[in-house]
């Protein structure tokens, strides 16, 4: 950890890696935010050589994206280049389809002016140093002078948005640089689904009821970068744009939605996501990759075999769920490790370094187990001679096309919501929804299926369970079906969350000035009591039974 104490709140140490690049998508075109962006050119910008409204841009992208990461942690930096060579190259002709607003090294001379106000504290960056693993650009924060202006401003966190026309449909190279492409039917009508998913996004509260703070401590696994180190992912409103990245320069491999807070938190945490403050339930495809794989063969899986792919034993465990586990993270990680052009020797060496950096010991439940190459080796030739027919696809690179498939899937999933002016979260190959929005999710992933892969057969699994025998009970023994509900357990409203929830409703569903119902003022504390008197102006239902009532029929299927 890099820390110092200079430029710093109360000279406690500011630490450097708590950071995260500067947005250069950033923008607001509300009266508040443009009164106060006129206000602090005039006092230090004004007299500045250079247009005023590229100077204002410059400006406004640079103090809204301190305002929101001053909103998101007071101890966050923001990471900024200093340098015009980099500008020049990350803001030239070839990349100006990703930088929409037109900036350029305009920044830094932004930068600058604001330090020399004393409006923001800043750290200069530096190349690799003994030390150190690598080189850090430098960072910047808002320092006392400046948070006092925010306080004592009309900004709101919900007059912050990414830019209108930023683009969402994202092309890489293979070395994972961003580059142009020519326009075609295809990509305008994969922009218009995402522009259109991200403006429902926008107007749509999602949010953890468990989560006091909208900042949460995410475990980071064996393998990353720091595994020691805390990891925090935020899930407050900027959170939740949505773009799709294609790679290797082809629109064929990959595709997949990234972008919101959702895809970056773990099980435990997606199963307390409230949408529009209703409980939501999260279905995913069973193998979905391997059967992805057959389904590239013509051959419709879950019709030709009874088992999962994954039942293939392994020596030495005899724990079959936990020789499960083994074969699925191997199996998956197969499919998308290596490259089609290197060697069998190069592709095996990238699997078994990602299984050992990777895979989840817990789950071999306690039992000490070496996964040497020799070891990993052999579990791989288990799983090519089980699946021989899709071999030719386990450690060549092939994942990015079943990604592309899978990611095909979705964008057919979110279309088919969009029409019903519905929110349906995606994690890739899973999907959440308001526990109401269950069956047309599961229609809708049948019907994504067959379109993609013209067969038939799918099987699911879903994050909490079905009662299927109380739907039966609803009309004919009340008593005991509010017996069968009360085994379902809902999320958690923490003070914290009541408060955010009221600040949304506050913003995109004002009440009229005389309404009795209940919305957030800076001072108010909203208690349970209050939020269950808050349901009830709305008309929303307050028992846990009605929440959950929606919940019954179909199959889940590990």
């Amino acid at each position: 950890m890099t820390t110092d104490t200079t430029n710093d709140r109360n000279n406690a140490p500011r630490d450097y890696d708590n950071s995260r690049v500067l947005d250069v998508h950033i923008w607001s075109n509300y009266l508040e935010v443009n009164d106060f962006i006129s206000k602090i050119y005039k006092a230090y910008f004004s007299k500045q050589n250079g247009k005023k409204s590229i100077a204002k841009k410059h400006i406004k992208v640079v103090l809204l994206d301190l305002y929101v990461a001053w909103l998101e942690d007071p101890d966050l930096c923001l990471a900024i280049h200093m340098t015009r060579d980099h500008c020049s190259k990350n803001f030239g002709t070839n990349t100006s389809r990703y930088n929409e607003l037109n900036i350029s090294a305009k920044t830094i001379g932004v930068v600058k002016t604001l330090k020399e106000n004393g409006l923001i504290g800043f750290k200069e960056g530096f190349e690799r140093q003994e030390g150190f693993s690598s080189g850090r650009i430098s960072r910047i924060w808002a320092e006392l002078p400046l948070v006092r202006l925010f306080e004592k401003s009309a900004l709101n966190e919900f007059m912050i948005y990414s830019y209108t026309d930023r683009e969402t449909i994202v092309l890489k190279d293979s070395d994972k640089n961003k580059i142009d492409y020519p326009e075609t039917k295809e990509t305008e009508s994969q922009r218009y689904v995402v522009q259109y998913y991200n403006e429902l996004l926008e107007g749509t509260f999602i949010d953890i009821g468990s989560a006091n703070s909208p900042r949460l401590e995410i475990e980071r696994h064996k393998g990353s970068k720091n595994p020691d180190k805390p990891h925090y992912v935020n899930i407050q409103h900027r959170g939740k744009f949505t773009h799709r990245v294609f790679n290797n320069s082809s629109f064929t491999e990959s595709g997949r939605f990234y972008g919101g807070f959702w895809q970056r938190i773990g099980e435990e945490y997606r199963k307390q996501i409230l949408i529009n403050d209703e409980e939501t339930v999260e279905i995913d495809f069973s193998s979905l990759h391997p059967v992805l794989a057959y389904a590239e063969k013509g051959v419709d899986y879950w019709k030709e075999y009874k088992v999962s792919p994954y039942d293939i034993p392994v020596d030495g465990i005899d724990d079959l769920k936990a020789a499960r586990e083994v074969i699925k993270k191997v199996f998956l990680l197969a499919l998308n490790a290596g490259k089609e052009d290197a060697s069998k020797a190069e592709n095996d060496e990238v699997l078994f370094r990602a299984f050992r950096a990777e895979f989840d010991y817990s789950l071999l439940g306690g039992l000490e187990h070496k996964f040497t190459n020799d070891v990993l080796g052999k579990i791989v030739d288990s799983i090519k001679a089980k699946h021989s027919m899709i071999a030719d696809q386990i450690a060549t690179g092939a994942g990015t096309k079943l990604m592309n498939l899978d990611s095909k899937i979705v964008e057919f999933v979110i279309e088919r919501f969009l029409t019903n002016k519905a929110v349906v979260l995606s994690v890739h190959d899973s999907f959440i929804v308001p526990v109401r929005h269950r069956d047309m999710l599961l229609q809708a992933m049948k019907d994504a299926w067959v379109f993609v892969t013209e067969q038939t057969a799918i099987k699911y699994k879903q994050n909490v369970p079905i009662y299927q025998d109380a739907v039966a009970w609803q009309h004919l023994d009340r008593g005991f079906y509010l017996d069968r509900m009360e085994d379902l357990t809902t999320t958690k409203r923490t003070t914290g969350y009541l408060n955010r929830l009221n600040k949304h409703n506050k913003f995109f569903n004002p009440k009229p000035d005389k309404s009795k119902s209940v919305q957030y003022t800076p001072d108010e504390i909203v208690m349970p009591k209050q939020y269950k008197k808050y349901q009830k102006d709305r008309g929303e239902p307050i028992t846990d039974s009605k929440v959950w009532s929606g919940l019954f029929g179909g199959k889940s299927d590990e």
